[in-house]
């Protein structure tokens, strides 16, 4: 599973490795919205700060899954193409002193939940 981080720069002190655990990483420094489909092609986990995923992306990226707002927001999702396409969008329920550190934590967490099962 390929996990695409959209604007890494915003996150440089992080350590991604919990979410190493759950796939490939590729943490990009930062993404136009035009050049999400290419940068993500093949992600199944999208993380975004401020690139926007409008539905023009979202209906590019076929493998999606799902996308976490690494923000308490959700206004650089266009909701309705994912709920369209049954992929949940989760952000980051509230800031911390220094939130960066918890957010590879919350969002492993949030993905094994949303992750479908195979009985």
């Amino acid at each position: 599973m390929r996990i695409t981080i959209l604007d890494g720069e915003k996150f440089s002190d992080l350590d991604w490795g919990p979410l190493r655990s759950l796939g490939e990483v590729v943490v990009l420094e930062r993404t136009r919205a035009a050049d999400v489909p290419r940068a993500a092609a093949g992600a199944a986990c999208l993380l975004t700060n401020k690139s926007p995923l409008d539905a023009r992306a979202i209906s590019a990226l076929p493998e999606l899954r799902y996308i976490g707002v690494l923000a308490t927001g959700y206004n650089v999702v266009d909701g309705a193409a994912a709920r369209a396409r049954g992929i949940p969008v989760c952000n980051v329920p509230e800031y911390a002193p220094r939130p960066s550190r918890s957010i590879p934590s919350l969002c492993s967490s949030r993905w094994r939940r949303a992750r479908p099962r195979t009985p």
